[in-house]
């Protein structure tokens, strides 16, 4: 009897402990309430678009790229740009929304030989082959380092010097034309690519 008394005993315990336990972890509608009401607050937040916008007048920008042998250099100007940041998803992203914006880009920096051989190292005289951009309105993109342009005339010019002049107007082009749209990446060498572009190709004298 004793030992049937000590079994009822310990299975009493043991539901009333159960009963406690399932009492402590089952949440209450208040507890169930405010978990709802946390979580449509994170969604919110986390789904939440904020959007920030700066005017910047007199913009200068230069963007180089490393080559084995040399460093090539882009410059880009415009006389009125916005910056946005906008943050979306826990992400941020920088646009700059450029207008009739200016860029010219070095392509290529080489030395030519007396004997007329165009090497990237030596003994010669000094020349580069210039990419000019005159864009009505285009976009910056920071975290891909990319430009894109929209109705662009595009000149191409083979000058002395690997300075990056800041004005072509003393050269004359190799190649003039008008694109509808550009694209210029700047993330892992430079990277052009013109829609509809309608050139004309030259023949003028390197000058010396």
């Amino acid at each position: 009897m004793m030992r049937t008394g000590l079994v009822v005993t310990v299975v009493v315990l043991f539901c009333i402990s159960l009963i406690g336990v399932v009492y402590l972890t089952f949440p209450t509608s208040q507890s169930r309430l405010r978990f709802e009401t946390l979580s449509r607050v994170t969604k919110e937040q986390r789904d939440l678009v904020a959007t920030h916008k700066q005017m910047r007048q007199g913009v200068r920008k230069d963007l180089y790229i490393s080559r084995p042998h040399h460093r090539l250099q882009a410059l880009l100007t415009c006389p009125v740009s916005e910056l946005t940041l906008t943050h979306a998803g826990g992400d941020a992203e920088v646009v700059e929304n450029l207008k009739k914006f200016h860029c010219l880009m070095q392509e290529e920096v080489y030395v030519l030989s007396p004997d007329g051989t165009k090497m990237p190292v030596g003994n010669g005289e000094k020349f580069q082959i210039v990419r000019d951009l005159n864009a009505v309105s285009g976009r910056f993109y920071y975290q891909r380092q990319l430009l894109t342009a929209r109705r662009v005339f595009v000149s191409r010019y083979e000058v002395p010097g690997w300075n990056l002049p800041e004005m072509m107007k003393s050269y004359e082009p190799n190649m003039k034309g008008v694109a509808r749209s550009a694209e210029l990446s700047f993330g892992n060498g430079y990277k052009f690519r013109a829609e509809n572009l309608k050139a004309t190709f030259y023949s003028p004298e390197i000058p010396k």
